[in-house]
C-alpha cells in the first residue's frame, strides 16, 4: 500500500527515518510482521509493544509507529512517533482496509445482557429474508454462513477492520456487531461507522475494569455518542424504555431515536404477554398498529430483547408480517435459556447469566412458566480474576429466586475457586444451597435432586464449551454433562 496516502490519515509529531513509498501488511503484534510491514506499538494490559520493537525489526519491519522513540535507532528503519498509537492505529487501519464500513449497513448491539440473542436474532431473519450477512460477537464471526471462532465480543482493531473488509469482499450488505463496553473504551471501534445501535439494559458487570457504573455506562454511550447523522445514511438509536440509561444515551446522540419496552410507555410496546416453558407470545402496539407475535423464546427479558430485533429490521423497511413469521422459525442462541432436552417431565435449561441481573431475570423468567408446586433447582458459579464485588450480590439473588442453589465453579483462572465460591454462598439469605467444586458433579447432583415437574437451570457458561483453570482452557460442555446425567439418573 502506498505509504502516503496511509499515514495522512494520522497525527505525526516526529519521523526519523525515511518511511519507503510501499509497504506490504499493518501489524500489532511481532509475530505477524512480514518483510516490508509497519509494527505499531500498544501499550496493554500486560504486554507492551515497545519491548518488541528489535523482534518486529528483525522479522522485516520498514516502519514503526511509536509513542517513545527508543535509545538506539537505526537507519534503514522509519520511526514515526505518535501521541496515541491505539488511536494511530485504528485510523491506519480503517484507511489500510479500505473503509469498509462506509460500505456496509452496521447494527451495534451494546448492553451488559442480551447482546449475542439480538445480534443472532437480526442476523437470521435478514437471511431469511435473502439480505447478505455478517456477524461479529461473542460466540462466533458468521460471513454469509461461513463460521470462525471469535475469542473477544469486540476484536482488536485490525482485526474488526480486516473482518469488515472481508465481509465487504464475499459481498455481504448488512452486519450486526455486538459491541462490548471494553471494546468501545479501548478504542477498537474507532472508525466504524454505525448506522443503527440498540442499547438492551446496564447492569452491574465488568467493575474490575471500569471501576463505578458511571464509568461502565460512559463506556457504552460511546457508541451513540459517536453516531452522528450522515447524509448518506440516517442514523437510528434504539433505546429500551424500561432502563433509565436510555434517558442519558438520549441526551448525547444526535442520531434518531426510537424506543420499546414492556412497562414504560414506548414507541414498540409489549402487551398482554403469556408466558410458556417453550415460547412467548405478546400483542406488540407499535406507530402503524398492532401485531400478534410468537416467538420460541422464554422470558420476559427475551421479550424485551426481541422487541430490539423487531425495531431494527422494520427500520430496515422489512413488513411486520414478515418479522413476525421469521421470529416464529428462529431458535434460540445456543447456550441462552437454551431447552436441553424436550422432556415433559422436567425442564433443564442452560443459560449465559453470569451477572447480577443476568441471574435475577433467568429466575423471574422461569417462575413466569413453572409450576408453583414444584421446585427450581439453581446452578451458578463466576469467573475468577474478574468483578468480585458481584459474587455476593449475585448469591443472594440466586438464594432468594431459588428453591435449592448450587454453587460451583465457572472459569476459575488463577483464582482458588473455594475463595469465589465462598464469596457467591456469602450472599445467599437462606441455607438452601451447597457448594460443589466440581462443576460437573454439581450438574449431576443438580439432575439427581430435581423431581418430575421440577425446572433446572445451569447457568454462567452458556455456549462455552470450556473450563478455564489457571492460563488453560480445558474441554468442557455443560449441555453434554446434563445428557449424561439425566443418562445417568434415567431420565
Amino acid at each position: 500500500m502506498n505509504t502516503k496516502k496511509l499515514f495522512s490519515v494520522i497525527k505525526i509529531k516526529e519521523v526519523y527515518g525515511n518511511i519507503p513509498s510501499e509497504i506490504t501488511t499493518l501489524a500489532a503484534d511481532s509475530r505477524k510482521i512480514k518483510e516490508g510491514s509497519v509494527f505499531v506499538c500498544i501499550r496493554g494490559n500486560t504486554v507492551d509493544g515497545h519491548d518488541f520493537l528489535d523482534s518486529a525489526i528483525e522479522k522485516g519491519a520498514k516502519v514503526v509507529v511509536v509513542e517513545e522513540l527508543p535509545g538506539k535507532m537505526r537507519e534503514d528503519i522509519a520511526y514515526v512517533k505518535v501521541p496515541n498509537t491505539d488511536r494511530a492505529l485504528a485510523y491506519l487501519a480503517n484507511c489500510y482496509y479500505d473503509y469498509p464500513s462506509e460500505k456496509l449497513r452496521i447494527i451495534g448491539v451494546t448492553g451488559t445482557n442480551g447482546k449475542t440473542t439480538i445480534s443472532t436474532a437480526i442476523n437470521d431473519i435478514l437471511r431469511g429474508q435473502g439480505y447478505k450477512t455478517g456477524v461479529t460477537g461473542t460466540i462466533v464471526v458468521d460471513i454469509n454462513g461461513n463460521i470462525f471462532p471469535s475469542k473477544n465480543t469486540t476484536s482488536d482493531v485490525l482485526t474488526v477492520q480486516e473482518t469488515l473488509h472481508k465481509m465487504v469482499d464475499e459481498g455481504v450488505t448488512d452486519v450486526v456487531m455486538e459491541v462490548s463496553s471494553h471494546g468501545l473504551s479501548l478504542g477498537r471501534l474507532w472508525g466504524v461507522d454505525f448506522q443503527t445501535g440498540i442499547f438492551t439494559n446496564l447492569t452491574q458487570d465488568h467493575l474490575d475494569f471500569h471501576g463505578t457504573m458511571e464509568n461502565y455506562k460512559q463506556a457504552k454511550g460511546l457508541l451513540f455518542a459517536q453516531m452522528g447523522q450522515d447524509i448518506k445514511k440516517e442514523k437510528v438509536a434504539i433505546l429500551n424504555a424500561d432502563d433509565k440509561t436510555s434517558e442519558y444515551y438520549q441526551t448525547i446522540t444526535s442520531a434518531s431515536v426510537i424506543t420499546y419496552g414492556i412497562d414504560n410507555k414506548a414507541d414498540f410496546q409489549a402487551i398482554n404477554i403469556v408466558y410458556r416453558e417453550d415460547k412467548t407470545e405478546f400483542d406488540l402496539v407499535y406507530p402503524s398498529g398492532t401485531q400478534h407475535i410468537e416467538m420460541p423464546f422464554v422470558g420476559k427479558f427475551n421479550v424485551s430483547n426481541m422487541l430490539s430485533v423487531i425495531v431494527a429490521l422494520f427500520e430496515k423497511g422489512i413488513p411486520m408480517e414478515r418479522i413476525a413469521e421469521g421470529l416464529q422459525k428462529i431458535k434460540p442462541a445456543n447456550g441462552r435459556m437454551e431447552r436441553v432436552v424436550e422432556d415433559e417431565k422436567r425442564f433443564v435449561f442452560i443459560d449465559y447469566a453470569h451477572t447480577p441481573d443476568g441471574v435475577e431475570k433467568v429466575l423471574d423468567s422461569v417462575k413466569l412458566f413453572a409450576n408453583p408446586k414444584r421446585k427450581v433447582f439453581f446452578v451458578i458459579g463466576t469467573g475468577g480474576n474478574r468483578d468480585k464485588l458481584k459474587r455476593p450480590i449475585m448469591g443472594k439473588l440466586a438464594s432468594e429466586r431459588a428453591d435449592f442453589v448450587i454453587f460451583t465453579t465457572d472459569n476459575p483462572r488463577f483464582e482458588p475457586w473455594e475463595e469465589i465460591m465462598e464469596q457467591l454462598a456469602g450472599g445467599a439469605i437462606d441455607d438452601n444451597f451447597e457448594c460443589i467444586g466440581d462443576r460437573e458433579k454439581a450438574i449431576f447432583r443438580a439432575i439427581e435432586l430435581a423431581q418430575e415437574g421440577d425446572t433446572v437451570v445451569i447457568a454462567g457458561k452458556g455456549h462455552e464449551t470450556y473450563q478455564i483453570i489457571g492460563s488453560k482452557k480445558h474441554p468442557f460442555n455443560d449441555k453434554e454433562v446434563v445428557l449424561r446425567a439425566m443418562q445417568k439418573y434415567h431420565l
